[in-house]
């Protein structure tokens, strides 16, 4: 599977598998069939409230807006994205505007229309992003969702069975948990990368949480210092 790397707000580099054409095919048959079910029952809704021109020209703009607003509502997602566990995002890794959704939407229903499908499928396969002419138009791209690298239940255990640990900086409480995840991710994820650029944004973290929370690292290492404030923040807000 091929994948994509994007940069988050705090110079992380993480890496993101690219969903592939059979990935999204199954996404798309799934959101076909459940929008097919949905249209079919507003249609006889429609019928019985209004007469049958009328229901065509309001299925007609339900059906052109809604998976827009579906993918806007869930950050990315429709029905068929949700179960495969893919997501549309920007060429920046971040989160798509409403621009960027209305233009890969209408882009993609004239390419799905005018080559059946065909035109979408050849480019998501060979492109090197994995894009099709809705996403080149609109600067996007589908990737598998990682799941959230929450702290594992080991760890929590180990860190139970030191009875005597002691919190070294207490401040950590001042933390959201996403701060906590990030710096987890930093330390995890940059582990046999280029040695000098995982040392200084290394070194940038524990500059930035140092100031934050108004302490000093005393002669751990920027490296020791940050993995102490992930297990003081397990520690202290458990």
């Amino acid at each position: 599977m091929k994948t994509i790397k994007f940069k988050n707000t705090n110079g992380v580099e993480v890496t993101y598998n690219q969903a592939g054409a059979l990935m999204r095919i199954a996404a798309f048959v799934i959101d076909f069939f459940v929008y097919w079910i949905s249209f079919i029952l507003l249609y006889v809704i429609l019928k019985n409230v209004s007469n049958e021109e009328m229901a065509y020209i309001i299925i007609g703009i339900v059906g052109f807006f809604t998976p827009m607003f579906v993918e806007m509502l869930t950050n990315g997602q429709s029905v068929g994205k949700i179960a495969l566990g893919i997501s549309v995002v920007s060429n920046y890794g971040r989160q798509c505007t409403n621009v960027e959704y209305f233009s890969r939407h209408v882009i993609r229903l004239i390419e799905i229309g005018l080559s059946f499908g065909l035109l979408p499928i050849i480019l998501i396969s060979f492109s090197k992003r994995g894009q099709s002419l809705g996403d080149l138009f609109a600067g996007t791209t589908v990737i598998v969702k990682k799941k959230s690298a929450r702290f594992t239940l080991k760890e929590i255990t180990d860190i139970d069975t030191a009875k005597t640990y002691q919190v070294t900086f207490p401040e950590v409480r001042r933390l959201h948990e996403k701060d906590v995840i990030i710096l987890k991710t930093l330390l995890t994820e940059n582990k046999g990368k280029n040695i000098a650029q995982s040392r200084k944004l290394i070194d940038r973290a524990a500059d930035k949480i140092i100031h934050l929370l108004q302490v000093e690292k005393g002669k751990l290492t920027n490296t020791e210092f940050l993995n102490k404030i992930i297990t003081d923040y397990i520690i202290a807000t458990r």
